[in-house]
């Protein structure tokens, strides 16, 4: 599954539609002088996921992978850049990679120092990306995931949540030719 927010246009419609805890926790982070910024260099970002994946005893998948250069071809097409929020002294407390087409921007890669993160930072990170991307796309595609704790901070946001798999067996050839004649059916 994943978590969507079809419509990022209407800013006091969207802010009404989160939560009241992740509203306070927008709210307490700008406050604490909190801020995000969308130019962080690929290597920072690449290392800070590292280092928090890490601190919570688990392996980092973007080891595996060319992120560098996906991260990097993003950018180039103007279509991705690293998102980060920093506190008053410019700690790192959170960071992710974005990209968009002219209908949906996706949240993916993420990494949060999670000594800090009840300071607000994952909350205002998102807010601030959806004011960045008003202009750019439509929507905004949380990551998927199996994580219950992510899902259900997803779904905090307002986000809808949408599967990724349909799963249909057919008992019976007739539903299965009305499926194809409706143009719904599967294909293998």
């Amino acid at each position: 599954y994943t978590y969507r927010l079809p419509n990022i246009e209407d800013a006091d419609e969207l802010f009404a539609r989160f939560c009241k805890s992740k509203q306070k926790h927008i709210r307490k982070a700008q406050k604490n002088g909190l801020s995000t910024t969308f130019d962080m260099p690929t290597d920072e970002f690449l290392d800070f996921h590292r280092r928090t994946y890490k601190e919570r005893g688990m392996d980092d998948l973007l080891d595996k992978w060319d992120c560098k250069h996906i991260i990097e071809e993003a950018k180039k097409a103007g279509q991705g850049t690293i998102v980060s929020t920093r506190d008053a002294e410019g700690t790192l407390l959170s960071a992710f990679f974005l990209v968009w087409d002219s209908e949906w921007a996706y949240y993916i890669w993420t990494g949060i120092d999670q000594n800090r993160k009840n300071e607000g930072a994952p909350s205002l990170m998102i807010w601030d990306t959806l004011e960045f991307l008003k202009d750019k796309t439509k929507g905004f595609d949380f990551e998927g995931s199996m994580n219950q704790g992510i899902g259900s901070s997803h779904r905090e946001f307002g986000a809808e949540l949408v599967p990724f798999i349909h799963v249909h067996k057919y008992y019976s050839k007739t539903f299965k030719i009305l499926d194809y004649l409706r143009g719904t059916a599967q294909k293998r």
